[in-house]
């Protein structure tokens, strides 16, 4: 019976498929009297579940040409043309080859007319049909319309004398994207980070509406330099031609991650079992999110090292099972060295509901880049103490710096004491100097007179120790009770209250004559810090932890945090101007030590939007010998600004910021510091372009 004549016949059921298979499975495993004694028990009076069953039973009985040979041998059905090194396809001469699978093959190749010419990958579709033929000028299309530095470049393309199709493209000399990583030994972060050049190579496919549909670490190679190049877009499926979809034309394409794919069929919806979406494997239609889908297994095998929903002994049917079916297992519980905040990544994308999956492969390769940058992810929630959490790792130096205030006061309190010790000790041996002094008046006249002078010093320093002491305990007192009562970002404010009472503290020592070493240094650092936090003092000012602020003329303008107004997540940063007409401005910004990124390009980004401003909003940048800043003040929806430097070899420190003149508000949110590569352009140019009008964009 012929797979055609069979569906046709079957008598509707109503029983789920499900129950349909565990019968067939049943029964298949019997013979002769127990098997007909299994499908009465079984199927229970119900005749459209026992015809169905008995199909399928006869249809697995009989020999089929296809299905009954090794998957080598049957492959062997889709054999092509062979070309030797030397040969001539079209303009081009075969050097030797690459790949083959059952699609084609893909030879090194060079233009023969040239004596000396780049290299290319020729690819030579074989087996060739009608099917081939329209897959064929699908992805011709396809590629001559992608620019993106991550997808392999389609350079030519035509067909041999005996009519087989070629197309020459962008060789790429590299290694598939799994066994890069492996050879690399790269940790889970820098795998992360290669993993989000594929997603912006599937994110522009997505932009030109094209569905990859195949991704797997065959398809995605890493060029020696470590850029990610996307290969294949035979099975890739235009949206504008996705509305409908025939599920009886699900065919599978096995395949592992390191060779050609091998298609059994010539059918529409190809797929590779590993890789594929369970709207694939049950003939549903596809859309961008079956490329999320992908990904997110692609990244559960790069930080794993297995597939998520591989079966036992390879088994296809078992592995198309768990994927419409179970849940993998996490990839912290295969490789420890991943936390949990990327378990609840991965296993976002890989949903089996594409509904719930992140809404686009932007969305994901934003939550990877909110991951690597230690900012709350969509994927994790957000639970207080989740986001406590995050705010404690991203303000380490700020909490840090604080507990080293509270330890300095501590000791300052414990060397008092000690000092004052000193000084009662002093007094009682020079009171008992004065009473031999007194009983001898009459042989040492002058030794008398020395002992009252040592008596009264000795006493004033008991008494200059003691208020000292006194002193330093009120400042310990205070300091220790405005950090117990502050949590979070408020420990910033209790750094600002310490730093200005110890000020005030040693003013009052200073000004009764008590100077130690250090004193001086001491003081004038507290001065400088109650001045840097004078700002935070403001009611009106709320500066994030780990910002410093300043206007150039006070009660000008205000600093806070909007929780109402915001790009992502629950708050962002404004500056306001409070008065008509500004004489000054306003500044919000950070200094940082810049020997990490000596000799390396740099880039600050972010969003902004701005209301009513009349002066000047701009992003800066600075090291020294390098600086630049962007104009942020014309945009009234959240918009994304950049400024991109290289740090000297000889930078010492690292200043960004964010600086308001004039009236207006200006908004910030999502800002990300990071290096880029050289590819990225400076914001300010190196020099003139185009001073000729001739170069179109």
């Amino acid at each position: 019976m012929r797979v055609g004549e069979m569906r046709t016949a079957v008598p509707v059921i109503t029983q789920p498929m499900h129950r349909v298979r565990e019968v067939f499975e049943a029964a298949s495993a019997e013979e002769g009297a127990a098997r007909e004694a299994l499908l009465r028990r079984e199927c229970d009076g119900d005749e459209a579940l026992r015809a169905v069953v008995e199909r399928m039973i006869a249809a697995d009985a009989e020999p089929h040409v296809f299905l009954d040979r090794p998957l080598a041998a049957a492959t062997q059905a889709f054999e092509g043309p062979v070309f030797e090194a030397g040969s001539l396809v079209g303009p081009y001469r075969i050097i030797r080859g690459i790949a083959s699978g059952g699609m084609g093959a893909v030879y090194l190749a060079e233009v023969a007319e040239e004596t000396s010419s780049t290299p290319i990958a020729l690819k030579i579709v074989r087996g060739f049909s009608l099917e081939f033929s329209r897959r064929f000028r699908q992805e011709r299309h396809i590629l001559t319309r992608l620019q993106h530095p991550n997808i392999a470049r389609l350079l030519d393309a035509g067909t041999t004398p005996e009519n087989h199709p070629y197309f020459a493209m962008e060789f790429v000399e590299g290694a598939p994207l799994d066994i890069y990583c492996d050879q690399h030994g790269l940790s889970t972060r820098d795998r992360v980070r290669l993993f989000r050049q594929v997603c912006s190579a599937v994110h522009y496919l997505h932009q030109n509406l094209v569905v990859h549909r195949d991704l797997k670490p065959g398809n995605i190679l890493v060029t020696p330099g470590g850029s990610v190049k996307l290969l294949d877009f035979g099975i890739a499926k235009l949206l504008t031609n996705s509305r409908t979809t025939d599920p009886s034309a699900c065919a599978l394409t096995p395949g592992n991650s390191t060779s050609g794919m091998t298609p059994l069929d010539t059918s529409t919806a190809l797929m590779t079992p590993g890789y594929a979406s369970p709207e694939q494997v049950r003939g549903l239609p596809t859309s961008t999110l079956t490329d999320v889908y992908g990904l997110g297994v692609l990244l559960y095998e790069l930080l794993t090292g297995v597939r998520p929903f591989a079966a036992p002994r390879g088994e296809l049917h078992e592995a198309l099972r768990r994927i419409c079916e179970d849940d993998p297992h996490p990839p912290s519980a295969t490789a420890p060295a991943i936390d949990g905040e990327l378990d609840n990544i991965v296993f976002k994308a890989i949903r089996k509901e594409p509904e719930r999956r992140y809404a686009s492969v932007e969305q994901f390769d934003e939550d990877l880049r909110r991951y690597l940058n230690g900012l709350p992810v969509l994927a994790q929630g957000d639970s207080p103490v989740y986001r406590a959490r995050k705010f404690a790792g991203r303000h380490k130096a700020g909490i840090a710096a604080t507990a080293a205030m509270v330890t300095l006061l501590t000791v300052g309190v414990l060397a008092t004491t000690f000092e004052a010790k000193i000084a009662r000790e002093e007094r009682r041996l020079a009171e008992a100097h004065a009473q031999a002094t007194e009983s001898a008046r009459a042989l040492a006249e002058n030794q008398r007179v020395r002992a009252d002078a040592q008596s009264a010093e000795a006493q004033r320093e008991r008494a200059n120790a003691e208020r000292r002491l006194a002193e330093l305990q009120k400042v310990a007192r205070g300091a220790v009770g405005i950090y117990a009562s502050t949590a979070g970002a408020g420990k910033q404010d209790a750094a600002a209250l310490i730093a200005e009472t110890a000020r005030d503290s040693l003013a009052i020592l200073q000004s009764e004559g008590i100077r130690q070493p250090g004193t001086a240094e001491l003081s004038d650092q507290l001065s400088n810090d109650a001045r840097s936090y004078a700002l935070a003092l403001d009611p009106t000012w709320h500066v994030p932890a780990g910002w410093k602020a300043r206007e150039y003329k006070e009660g000008e303008y205000q600093v806070g945090i909007d929780h109402k107004i915001a790009h992502q997540g629950k708050s962002s940063l404004f500056l306001r101007s409070r008065v008509a007409h500004p004489a000054g401005g306003v500044e919000v910004y950070q200094e940082f030590d810049a020997a990490r990124y000596r000799g390396k390009r740099v880039r600050i980004a972010g969003y902004f939007r701005a209301a009513r401003i009349d002066g000047q909003a701009t992003l800066d940048l600075a090291a020294p010998g390098s600086a630049d800043r962007t104009d942020v003040s014309g945009t009234p929806q959240w918009k994304r600004y950049q400024v991109v430097i290289d740090v000297p070899d000889d930078g010492e420190v690292i200043q960004l910021g964010v600086r308001l003149t004039g009236t207006g508000t200006l908004w910030v949110d999502d800002l990300v510091f990071e290096r880029v590569p050289s590819m990225v352009p400076l914001t300010i140019r190196a020099h003139p372009e185009n001073l000729n009008f001739t170069n179109l964009p």
